[in-house]
């Protein structure tokens, strides 16, 4: 097996690019045996302060026209699953230039600092990545993204796959590791236990549960009144987690700042009904972010991460639109621990979705990578949020890996299966039931690993949505078999007869044990488990968002 070493670097505004140790910087690479194949490390020890660019790993791969492709999309909501040898990466290029620019759709993904590939049988993702030839795994892991993020490649136009350290602009001048990954081969467990072992990962401290959110029944336009009903419905049944989301605050970053025309008793009488009503308190919190109408916005603009002209950062068009904050101003991280401790001290919720973290690699330091940025600010947060359980929203998923205890693998659902017609054209970031019911299916792996896994919310109500009776109950399924926290923002009173019996159902799936022999076959994903002896066979049709076959 022949690997092709490069490291480029720039030393007084010149650029060198090396494949061994030079008179400036001793590069060694090593392969070690590891499990069932191998440890690939690179690492540089300079001898004078440098800038990096760019290291990869490459080396010659015969591939197969029935290979399967799986690759990591850069945050909780990116895109994700396995590809077909013929397929296409979605880009931004069709995207006109006064949307991008309206819109900023490059800001919620890897496209404002990498371009996604054009043609077909080429794939790139982030930190862990396989090839599944049947039930035959060739798997790509690294342990590396708190150090910087690790990008795998297969091209199978040039029948190469690369490793590439996410790095340019990262300022050196002592050792360090640029990339370490393992490369082992065998059946799905076989490979994901190596991994498993490799990265050495704390257990995860939290525990299966169901819940409700109020997201996407209410969205914004929550108040204590409406709330307070929920929780009575909620309460009769066996919810473990309320969750209140995004609206309680007078503006997204003002944290502090208590809509008190919706919630005239304030939060901490919310946290004691639910309480007492035996279930966790949680809530939504955006820490890294404050909205353009917000009062940090206007008082602080010293806060808010600039461009290289002065001009404030622009991240999307949520809200009224939206900056990142720079995480390495005291005073930002001052607001970050008043804000979490406002919630988990002074109001006394039990659980803080942190949404939007991903903003945090906005931020740069002299010498510090994306990853270690992100990594930075998950810190931050494990800091100052004392014991309360934590879920990640919008995150590198290796950020998030030993921080948090529930992570979300998908993007936000819709109330229509995919989404306005529009959507599906601009960001892999978009809202759509279509991406997430996939992404739940595709990252399976990274349940009880990295942190629990949490795949947005199953909807099975008649109201408000959109989705067809198959297709709610493929969210509830789906979910339930391969998620740890199954959220609703459906009001159980309202369910018809059969919806309640079948979310009974449901709520014996998560006792079960985990899916098995998960393969996608053109449109189609087959995969089975066990109830005691008795096999049950699913198919789920990834177009139409169904399940069309399962034996119960």
């Amino acid at each position: 097996m022949k690997f092709d070493v490069s490291l480029t670097y720039e030393l007084n505004n010149k650029s060198v690019t090396i494949s061994q140790s030079d008179s400036v910087v001793n590069l060694d690479f090593s392969i070690v045996p590891f499990e069932n194949g191998s440890m690939i490390k690179l690492e540089i020890d300079p001898k004078k302060e440098i800038t990096l660019r760019k290291a990869t790993i490459t080396r010659k791969h015969f591939y197969d026209s029935n290979d399967c492709f799986f690759l990591n999309g850069y945050q909780s909501w990116t895109d994700t699953k396995e590809f077909l040898t013929e397929e296409e990466m979605k880009t931004l290029d069709r995207v006109p230039k006064i949307l991008m620019k309206k819109y900023a759709f490059d800001k919620y993904g890897d496209g404002w600092f990498r371009k996604t590939p054009k043609q077909s049988g080429v794939f790139y993702g982030y930190t862990y990545a396989y090839i599944r030839r049947g039930e035959y795994f060739s798997l790509l892991g690294s342990v590396n993204d708190f150090n910087s993020f690790t990008v795998f490649t297969y091209d199978t136009r040039k029948k190469i796959s690369t490793a590439e350290a996410d790095i340019d602009g990262v300022v050196v001048d002592k050792k360090r590791t640029l990339l370490e990954y393992i490369s082992v081969n065998g059946s799905e467990k076989e490979v994901f236990d190596d991994y498993r072992k490799a990265f050495k990962l704390p257990a995860c401290r939290g525990e299966k549960m169901v819940g409700f959110t109020s997201w996407y029944k209410y969205y914004q336009d929550i108040n204590e009144k409406e709330l307070i009903e929920e929780l009575e419905t909620s309460s009769k049944i066996d919810f473990k987690l309320f969750q209140i989301d995004d609206g309680y605050e007078t503006f997204v970053g003002d944290w502090l700042d208590v809509d008190y025309k919706k919630f005239p008793s304030g939060l901490k009488n919310m946290t004691e009904k639910i309480h007492a009503k035996d279930m966790l308190a949680g809530v939504w919190v955006a820490p890294f972010v404050c909205e353009t109408n917000s009062k940090i916005a206007k008082q602080h603009q010293d806060w808010i991460v600039k461009d290289e002209k002065g001009k404030n950062i622009f991240l999307g068009s949520n809200w009224s639109g939206f900056y990142a904050l720079d995480l390495f101003n005291p005073e930002v991280e001052e607001h970050v621990k008043k804000s979490l401790q406002f919630m988990v001290k002074e109001n006394g919720f039990d659980l803080l979705k942190l949404d939007f973290l991903y903003a945090a690699c906005f931020s740069r330091k002299k010498g510090m990578s994306r990853g270690e940025v992100m990594k930075y600010g998950m810190d931050m947060i494990k800091k100052y949020s004392s014991s309360a359980l934590l879920l990640g929203c919008g995150v590198p998923l290796a950020s998030a890996a030993g921080t948090v205890d529930y992570c979300r693998i998908g993007p936000d659902i819709s109330l229509e299966f995919d989404d306005v017609w529009f959507m599906k054209h601009f960001h892999r970031e978009r809202i759509s039931t279509k991406v997430t019911l996939v992404n739940t299916i595709s990252r399976r792996h990274l349940d009880h690993f990295f942190f629990l896994n949490d795949p947005d919310v199953f909807l099975m109500r008649y109201d408000r949505n959109k989705l067809s009776k198959k297709q709610r109950s493929a969210t509830g399924i789906i979910n339930f078999l391969f998620g740890s926290i199954c959220l609703t923002s459906d009001t159980y009173d309202e369910y018809t007869a059969k919806t309640k019996a079948f979310y009974h159902i449901l709520n014996d799936y998560i006792r079960l044990q985990e899916p098995r022999g998960v393969i996608r076959i053109n449109d189609k994903i087959f995969f089975y488990m066990y109830r005691g002896k008795e096999r049950v066979d699913y198919i789920y049709n990834m177009k139409k968002g169904t399940i069309e076959y399962a034996r119960l």
